[in-house]
């Protein structure tokens, strides 16, 4: 079974919530797909995202979407664009613990 949910970088839902919430799919075997991982583009505007992801020497969408693979999703940009599609599957990196508990 998949559970398709909306989980975004930077949202006022506590970390106590998301972790909640993938734990009881992961108990009942349900995968969890994040779909919107940029937020309509509106991640692409936050300055705490730009700011990180230049850390990391990726775009704010990368960093999105490593973001939810890193919480345990599975991840699904919508993009027709094959630059973009290209892009969003070139995150070959770590988000720290202390980067990742600032994205939450």
């Amino acid at each position: 079974m998949i559970f398709k949910i909306n989980i975004l970088i930077r949202t006022n839902i506590d970390e106590k919530t998301y972790s909640a919430l993938l734990d009881f799919c992961k108990n009942e075997q349900i995968q969890v797909e994040v779909y919107f991982p940029i937020a309509h583009r509106e991640a692409l505007k936050n300055s705490v995202i730009t700011k990180m992801a230049a850390k990391y020497g990726v775009s704010a969408a990368q960093l999105c979407i490593r973001y939810g693979l890193q919480l345990g999703t599975i991840a699904l940009p919508k993009t027709a664009n094959p630059e973009h599609m290209k892009n969003n599957a070139d995150i070959d990196f770590v988000i720290t613990d202390g980067d990742f508990q600032t994205l939450l």
